[in-house]
Parts: C-alpha cells; structure tokens; sequence
C-alpha cells in the first residue's frame, strides 16, 4: 500500500505544539481559514488541497473546549 505525503493541520489551541510537531517532522502545517459568526457559529475553509494525502490534525482540549471541540469537528469535515 502506498501513503501521500503527510499534512499537518493545527487548531487554534495547540498552533504552538503544531508548528513544534512540524519542525521535528520537518514539514510546515497547513494552512486554513477561520470565521467565527456572531451567532458564535466556526466556519474553516483549507487553504491548501489534501487530496492524495495523509492528514493529520492536532487540537488540544483545553478552554473552552466546546469551541476547540467543534473546531477540529469542523476541520475533520473541511
């Protein structure tokens, strides 16, 4: 079986651990765009494809952790 190339994609909350991760895997994370709506609602849009690729998302589940929860929810769907 053959593997795409690794994507790294970081939450909001762990954008620190996610650019550490990358560095010692020596890829830079993805990049994507977040909108949060007055009505509290979180839009993410990818800015790169991921087709063919191995994807890896990294969110940690501190506070508040219904916004961080709903944010990798929503980037596991983009």
């Amino acid at each position: 079986m053959r593997f795409g190339q690794i994507k790294l994609f970081c939450g909001l909350a762990s954008s620190e651990l996610g650019t550490e991760i990358g560095a010692y895997l020596g890829i830079r994370p993805g990049s994507y765009e977040r909108k949060v709506f007055s009505n509290e609602n979180i839009f993410v849009r990818l800015q790169e494809s991921v087709r063919g690729q191995d994807v890896y998302l990294f969110q940690t589940m501190c506070s508040p952790v219904h916004d961080n929860f709903m944010e990798l929810l929503i980037l596991i769907d983009a």
